[in-house]
């Protein structure tokens, strides 16, 4: 009971830490995170998702975070990756990415913090949004 007391108090939304791994990779950049704000969304699986236009978005999220995800990503040259993933601590994993020129993809993982101490008293629910490339493999690899 406690347990579940202490994990509800924890939910929290995780900041994440990006990287770029090869000089000729694909661009793939954050989005502003307050785009998501007032959104309320269902999806309980970690994963990503991939949006190639503003429709797409609006039926997944709403019209307004549509509308400033659009302002933020040219749909011509660009997609949006939704990256829904949650972590136990503290201390808390990181959301990081690797992005690959050859295989012209981009795989989320959560990395694990360095270090010992007991985990899991807590959860972290995190949910990012990422432009990308058109035509980019977008996958999650879970914790590393």
């Amino acid at each position: 009971m406690l347990m579940a007391a202490l994990m509800t108090a924890a939910v929290a939304f995780a900041p994440a830490d990006d990287k770029k791994t090869d000089k000729d990779a694909p661009e793939v950049r954050k989005l502003d995170q307050a785009i998501l704000k007032d959104v309320k969304i269902m999806q309980a699986k970690p994963g990503v998702v991939v949006y190639s236009s503003e429709e797409d978005v609006a039926k997944a999220f709403d019209k307004d975070a549509a509308a400033a995800v659009a302002r933020a990503v040219d749909f011509k040259k660009e997609e949006v990756a939704f990256v829904n993933y949650q972590v136990g601590g503290p201390p808390f994993g990181q959301l990081k990415f690797n992005a690959d020129a050859k295989e012209k993809s981009v795989e989320f993982y959560v990395e694990e913090p360095k270090g010992g101490g007991i985990r899991g008293n807590a959860i972290r629910l995190g949910r990012d949004l990422y432009a990308i490339p058109k035509g980019t493999k977008a996958t999650f690899g879970g914790r590393k």
